[in-house]
């Protein structure tokens, strides 16, 4: 199996496809995994580009809002990538690329005097 970076992905799946290689040691069926999920990666990337050109909502024909289709494609190839992360045990998936994190609950209260 080839260990060298697609010329098709973006910059940063092959920055980080280089990086893992030189930290992890992977076998053949691990490094199928990992190029499946670079795969995925900068699947998640073309289909964020074209929401962030298009916007994330487009007209349908009967004049209807309608997500964008690359929506769901975003969607499951960033489920994929996580998925082949999660098997292969690395987190640094997670630090390069996860969005930043929300908070999540209320707000704290205001102290009483």
């Amino acid at each position: 199996m080839k260990t060298t970076a697609k010329k098709s992905w973006y910059p940063e799946v092959r920055k980080f496809f280089r990086m893992i290689l030189a930290k992890y040691e992977l076998g053949a069926h691990e490094l199928a995994i990992f190029r499946g999920s670079c795969d995925n990666l900068n699947r998640f990337m073309q289909a964020k580009k074209l929401m962030d050109e298009e916007g994330i909502v487009v007209t349908a024909p009967t004049g209807q809002k309608k997500k964008h289709p690359a929506a769901e494609i975003e969607r499951q190839a960033w489920l994929a990538f996580i998925s082949g992360m999660r098997a292969l045990a690395i987190s640094e998936a997670y630090d390069e690329f996860a969005p930043p994190a929300r908070r999540q609950g209320r707000p704290p209260g205001i102290p009483r005097r």
